[in-house]
């Protein structure tokens, strides 16, 4: 910091700031150059802006000389958001919480650019208009509640510090001189604040950081951003090693956090996996903070509350039951999981805790007396309140809930939880301050309005000093640094794109040159910025991505370009790992083998799946991992096929021929498919699938049906010998057992194999080295013996299409059917005389894989047999990066 500065500090004068963060920079750096120099000194008097004005305003108010209400920021938007919502042209409106935002930003800067009196105006633009009259509500109930908002302080604190009240001002300010130090821009309301403290009397002086003496400057253009924010990490890395400090500014950098969070943990902190409850990082911060309703603990404690009062979805309530932030949460566990399970299994979208209780209590497995002392607590607190109160009155209620339940647990917490408790616990001392603009309110209005407002709040855990400090442009407005990198700067997005305020007139926002209206406005803006950053630091970097055709921006063009020369390798702790000397690995791709094969019946699915992935069968058919089946109000396609199964069965028990098909007319062959769909249906739906839903699904089955018995009408003359017909089918000392779906046989006597298919099928999925779809083939072995079958087809039944595919031994009069020898076998010459060898050695091969415990992950088609199995994080198959087996 100048020694002239140093010298006003001394002398008492307030240094002023744009934000708080250079306030703090100001403050610390102050403090050390004071030590440094050995001089006695009280604290600076170092201020942001708004705490100067508010610090000011309540020396005032304590005096007793101001008669007004100051409104809290929250305080303004939920009232706004309340006038929006009364109003007419409000009420339509399906995001009010983000148009009464917008709107406050509108009012903010109307106040501050001198122009609120437009207001008043008469105009036809319709959000004009409703913004006019949203704001003349809100300027009523200030007047009638003689109130101001954060807005209005400034004029009205303009009045109090041109009165005579020397000694409340100097509680803040001890002499009335005023340093404002690193203001890219005053707007024109506080130009004009300082212009009359000026005035009349008070010394006001304007400076800003003195250039730091440039060492190096540089930009540096990368592919894509996962490089440059490596490129970036690498840098920090070496500034860490060399103890010196790196300052990185990210334009949006809200939106890349995460992104930035991730490769500079794993570059500075590679063994941050080990430790994850560790979550603040000593080397490096990230100023973008995180809204409240993003962290678990508080997410959790938002759906407890919930659950007390509204309904629920099951996966809300799972997340309540299972949270670690309950009582008995570790030793309750298992449990509680299995408690989740059954609830998983409800067709039924939202459960009350009435509800959830009643479960609770008819769960045998979930024997959790803990658990239901607690919710039936809750339940009996929640009816025990009025129907509307104030907010004070719900917050002491949801304190007491939080209590019952033991939140935030009962394990140590780490040092962001603790803080996000000790934060919560003054959110609700700040939430009962809203009875101030807000009726009473009910269960679900008051749980809204704490829910908007957590969501609103920025929360930043506390980090001392990081050497490596991430920030957004405001936060790096008016510091100097020892090293400066910043990103983005690519012609896309630098200068900003323009986006002017919805409810202001755009020629009023360029004509006052207000923020974000113009591309002149943010080119001269972003001008100011650059030429700033240019000055700030002794060595420089800025960079950017060339990446769908992006170029450097032209405000740094006459910096040298110095190009990425190789990728920058993060240090991810697997790759730590790996790269030990000692390190043995080992590929384990073999499971036990069956101990006895009797005892486990196969199936189709057993053989389906060691075909797609050998590993997805060992875990699924050997493991049983499989995902717990949610039910639905909607009909899912696996219960889809199995209805039409159902309604199949009964059509050919009845009609049992072609012959007799005919034999009934086209109105008596619906009627039944009607009431067979009925049946069926009944089955497979829960009581609140609704009727609409279920009106239009009959539709469409009945639609698929008919389709199909015009197909069967077509074919020549053939009657029905076995329907769902069970056998059992050896192969591999492994005993099968399937059902077949139905056996045809025609005038010459000859059988076909039928197989219903309501997904995909193509027969050529039944050759080849490897053969995927195995339920014709093995239909097909199975029945040999009896049968020798001189066909097989699937009858395709789904909405876009019924039809035939298949295959015969010699030319077929069945459409879609075709003779094997116009078949491409993967090159293989088989004759039908053969199919039955040829069929039983691939599926015999399948199932002594299986039985020999073959878990090799191995999926036949890389990317679609993976794409929903649930097994992915245990096979790790995208780690591996196994192409098609």
């Amino acid at each position: 910091m100048e020694l002239s500065i140093l010298n006003n500090l001394k002398n008492k004068t307030t240094l002023i700031t744009p934000s708080r963060r250079l306030a703090a920079s100001a403050r610390s750096l102050a403090n050390q150059q004071f030590k440094e120099c050995a001089i006695t000194f009280t604290t600076p008097a170092i201020f942001a802006l708004a705490d100067w004005q508010k610090a000011l305003w309540d020396q005032f108010e304590i005096e007793g000389l101001v008669n007004h209400l100051l409104l809290t920021p929250t305080q303004s938007l939920v009232l706004f958001e309340e006038i929006l919502s009364n109003n007419e042209s409000g009420k339509s409106l399906l995001r009010k919480h983000q148009a009464a935002k917008t709107a406050l930003q509108a009012w903010d800067i109307l106040n501050h650019w001198l122009c609120e009196d437009i207001i008043y105006n008469s105009t036809d633009n319709i959000d004009h208009r409703a913004f006019n009259a949203w704001s003349l509500d809100y300027v009523d109930w200030l007047k009638q509640h003689e109130a101001i908002d954060h807005s209005l302080l400034t004029k009205q604190l303009l009045i109090l510090l041109e009165s005579e009240h020397e000694n409340i001002i100097k509680r803040v300010c001890e002499t009335k001189s005023v340093i404002l130090y690193g203001f890219e821009e005053l707007s024109p309301l506080t130009s004009y604040f300082f212009q009359r403290l000026s005035a009349s009397g008070w010394k006001i002086e304007t400076l800003n950081p003195q250039a730091m003496a440039r060492q190096s400057i540089m930009r540096k253009e990368f592919n894509d951003k996962e490089q440059e924010y490596a490129a970036a990490a690498h840098f920090a890395n070496e500034c860490l090693s060399q103890n010196q400090t790196l300052t990185i500014v990210v334009p949006n950098l809200a939106d890349e956090k995460n992104a930035l969070d991730k490769i500079f943990r794993d570059q500075l902190t590679p063994m941050h996996v080990l430790n994850p409850e560790h979550e603040v990082c000593s080397f490096f911060n990230i100023s973008a903070a995180t809204p409240l309703n993003q962290y678990p603990l508080i997410a959790n404690m938002l759906s407890l509350l919930k659950l007390a009062f509204m309904p629920c979805s099951i996966k809300e309530v799972g997340k309540v039951v299972t949270s670690a932030f309950i009582r008995e949460a570790n030793s309750a566990s298992f449990g509680r999981a299995i408690f989740v399970e059954c609830l998983k299994k409800r067709a039924q979208d939202f459960l009350q805790l009435e509800e959830v209780l009643g479960l609770l209590t008819e769960d045998e497995k979930a024997d959790d007396s803990i658990l239901k002392s607690l919710l039936t607590s809750i339940h009996y607190k929640a009816k025990a309140q009025p129907q509307k109160q104030s907010l004070y009155a719900w917050v002491s209620v949801y304190r007491e809930i939080l209590s019952i339940v033991g939140w935030p647990g009962e394990r140590n917490l780490n040092s962001v939880e603790y803080q996000l408790v000790n934060r919560i616990d003054s959110l609700f001392n700040e939430f009962v301050t809203l009875d101030m603009v807000l009726k009473p309110q009910d269960a679900a209005s008051a749980l809204s309005q704490l829910q908007k407002v957590i969501a609103n709040i920025p929360f930043q855990a506390e980090n001392k000093g990081a050497p490596i400090q991430v920030l957004g442009l405001l936060e790096a407005a008016g510091q100097t640094f020892e090293n400066l990198w910043v990103m983005g700067m690519d012609s896309d997005a630098w200068p900003p794109v323009c986006t002017p305020n919805p409810f202001i007139p755009i020629e009023l926002q360029r004509q006052h040159k207000m923020p974000h209206a113009s591309a002149e406005r943010e080119m001269e803006y972003a001008l100011k910025v650059t030429s700033r950053f240019k000055q700030s630091a002794k060595h420089i970097v800025f960079s950017y991505t060339v990446k769908d055709g992006k170029a450097h921006s032209e405000l740094i063009e006459e910096i040298p370009c110095q190009q990425a020369q190789e990728l920058i390798q993060i240090n991810r702790c697997e790759l730590l790992f790996s790269a030990k000397e000692n390190l043995e690995s080992f590929v384990d791709e073999k499971g036990p083998s069956l101990e006895n094969e009797d005892a486990f019946k196969g199936t189709v699915s057993t053989l389906y799946q060691q075909a797609i992935c050998p590993f997805r069968a060992f875990a699924e058919q050997r493991l049983a991992l499989k995902p717990v089946q949610a039910k639905s109000l909607w009909i899912q396609s696996d219960k889809l096929g199995s209805l039409l199964h159902s309604v199949l069965e009964e059509f050919w028990r009845t009609f049992e021929s072609q012959e007799k098909l005919l034999s009934f007319s086209p109105a008596e062959v619906t009627t039944k498919i009607k009431a067979w769909i009925d049946k069926h249906l009944a089955k497979v739906i829960s009581k609140q699938t609704p009727l609409t839903y279920l009106q239009a699904e009959k539709n469409r089955l009945l639609t698929i049906l008919l389709a199909y018995v015009e197909l069967e009408k077509q074919r020549v003359p053939f009657k029905v010998i076995a329907i769902e017909e069970k056998r059992h089918f050896n192969l591999s000392k492994i005993n099968f057992s399937i059902r077949l779906d139905r056996v045809d046989q025609n005038n010459l006597g000859e059988h076909v194999i039928v197989d219903y298919k309501s997904g995909q099928f193509s027969i050529n999925a039944l050759f080849g080295e490897r053969i995927e779809a195995v339920q014709l083939p093995l239909y097909f072995c199975a029945s040999y013996t009896d049968y020798h079958p001189k066909a097989l087809m699937a009858i395709k039944l789904n909405a876009k299409a019924c039809e035939f595919e298949g295959v015969s031994e010699n030319e077929s009069d069945i459409p879609g059917v075709e003779a094997l020898t116009n078949i491409n076998t993967a090159m293989e010459a088989i004759t039908w005389r053969a199919l039955n060898q040829y069929w039983t050695d691939k599926l015999t091969l399948l199932a002594q894989e299986f039985s020999e415990g073959i878990a090799k992950v191995a999926p036949m088609y890389a990317k679609t047999t993976c794409q929903y199995c649930h097994l992915s994080a245990l096979c790790r198959v995208n780690e591996l990066g196994v192409e098609n087996a």
